[in-house]
């Protein structure tokens, strides 16, 4: 059964995963959405450059689409396409010679720090929830996180055309509407 693009916006990754082995072509754009930024952050914080992170994203996601029948714990998919994009971009940068950084030896594993992978699927996952947030909250929360230091709510408030005594409540309901969207998508501090 072909869900629709509302519905595999709202699926959980264990329902995409299953809709992309049957051959639903929607549900790739959705895992594409849902974890193409993770993937290319992992080829750009490992130095590659435009066409090298490119091609890492792009091998990235033909080894998951050959592979995603074969995954046998789908909550672990994260990890492996960090784990698999670091793999890649080694296999880039060995390639191209344009790294710097230890060689690495074909039999050497590329594996991220647990930690550093948790805070790139944190990550991952606060963007795409602020992107589901959507607009106005979503701009009014990240100018206020971006705002320079000493910009006071004068500014904000022009920029967002609404009075400065708005913001805190605006701000606060911002945070619960998020905070449901963040504990459905299974992160549940912020």
């Amino acid at each position: 059964m072909n869900l629709t693009h509302q519905q595999l916006k709202e699926s959980s990754d264990e329902q995409i995963v299953a809709q992309c082995t049957t051959g639903n072509a929607a549900a790739w754009e959705e895992f594409i959405s849902r974890f193409g930024r993770l993937i290319y952050s992992v080829a750009v914080r490992r130095g590659c450059k435009n066409a090298d992170a490119e091609e890492v994203f792009q091998q990235t996601l033909t080894l998951a689409w050959q592979h995603l029948s074969q995954l046998k714990e789908i909550a672990g998919l994260r990890s492996w396409l960090v784990t698999t994009a670091l793999r890649e971009c080694w296999r880039v940068q060995r390639t191209t010679s344009k790294h710097d950084g230890a060689e690495l030896l074909p039999g050497d594993r590329v594996v991220a720090d647990s930690d550093l992978i948790d805070t790139w699927e944190r990550q991952d996952i606060l963007r795409r929830a602020l992107a589901e947030l959507g607009d106005p909250c979503n701009a009014l929360l990240i100018d206020l996180f971006n705002r320079e230091k000493g910009e006071g709510y004068e500014r904000i408030a022009r920029r967002h055309e609404i009075s400065i005594g708005s913001i805190g409540p605006t701000r606060g309901r911002c945070f619960t509407k998020l905070r449901r969207i963040l504990g459905r998508m299974g992160l549940q501090q912020i």
